[in-house]
């Protein structure tokens, strides 16, 4: 049975954020256990809104080893509540801690190892009625050369998130990729290509070894990004997102489909019970109004594909 998703929004001395959840009582414990006293107002249907009723403490802590339950301020987009402990080379603000880690993870029981408030730019109290800005738009990535880019600068346009792999037997799918891009480019739609190293092992280069194999072997054109964890521990924040809003809904059908179900099956049983992206090539599609409209598998037709995206291109 499909879990409805939870939105949190949450007020920090003036600025909002918001996470969305799978689960009501994650959502309820945030609200009992975050470390600022916290009231949660249900507003509609699915969402909720967690009003902090002072600012954020003046003393905080920058640390780089994550303890179960820490909430933490990660560079100026993001607040971050882990339920895992672990040792990171990023670094964080300590604004708190929550006192039940476990119940939390417990409460999501989605293998997530953070709830991510993303920061929302030119949003209003919720209590007020204003019109919150597409939540995608507010998150940040690191392109391949280490400059900043703001999801915000794709508004209005149709965009493709793909995680990509250089040694991977869907790697082939940069060809299509770049095809669909160079006819509908300049009707609207943006590729974001997101390397990542996490299936198989499959994207072993540096950032600049995999762009010069990807513009040699595929002529691709469209922006790509750092080397970046899609699930776990160090995940974008982007992705907590994208999974919280398309989640996992099987290979389909044909034989590379029943490929990835028996080999998923033995290195990962279960692995269709969670949202996590499950090998290279997941392609994720947002609208012009920045919403999460659907998500393919790396076993989808490429042609599909091409048709979804021409047909939100033209509404």
């Amino acid at each position: 049975m499909k879990t409805e998703n939870k939105t949190i929004r949450l007020a920090i001395g003036g600025t909002d954020y918001t996470a969305t959840l799978a689960d009501t009582d994650a959502a309820r414990l945030l609200a009992e256990q975050l470390p600022m006293r916290l009231s949660m107002t249900e507003l509609n249907g699915n969402e909720k809104y967690a009003n902090l009723d002072k600012p954020l403490p003046t003393k905080t802590e920058k640390v780089r080893r994550i303890e179960a339950g820490d909430v933490m301020l990660w560079g100026d987009n993001c607040l971050v509540v882990f339920y895992k402990s672990f040792d990171t080379p990023y670094s964080y603000t300590r604004i708190g801690r929550i006192s039940d880690a476990k119940g939390l993870a417990k409460s999501l029981g989605n293998g997530d190892a953070e709830v991510v408030f993303q920061r929302n730019e030119n949003v209003g109290s919720a209590n007020k009625g204003e019109t919150a800005t597409a939540e995608f738009y507010n998150y940040t990535l690191l392109s391949q050369t280490g400059e900043t880019v703001k999801m915000d600068r794709f508004k209005g346009k149709v965009v493709l998130i793909v995680n990509t792999a250089t040694a991977c037997g869907f790697t082939p799918q940069y060809e299509p990729l770049e095809k669909i891009y160079r006819e509908l480019h300049d009707k609207g739609l943006e590729i974001i290509d997101i390397p990542c190293n996490q299936f198989g092992s499959q994207a072993p280069g540096t950032d600049e070894e995999i762009h010069t194999f990807c513009t040699l072997n595929y002529n691709t054109t469209f922006p790509q990004m750092k080397k970046s964890d899609v699930n776990g521990e160090h995940q974008l924040p982007l992705y907590a997102y994208l999974k919280s809003q398309k989640g996992f809904n099987g290979f389909g059908e044909g034989k590379m489909a029943d490929l990835m179900r028996g080999h998923l099956a033995k290195i990962n049983p279960g692995y269709e019970n969670s949202s996590d992206i499950k090998w290279n090539f997941t392609k994720f599609v947002i609208d012009r109004a920045g919403n999460v409209v659907a998500r393919f598998e790396p076993t989808a037709d490429m042609e599909a594909v091409k048709a979804f995206i021409m047909k939100e291109i033209q509404k």
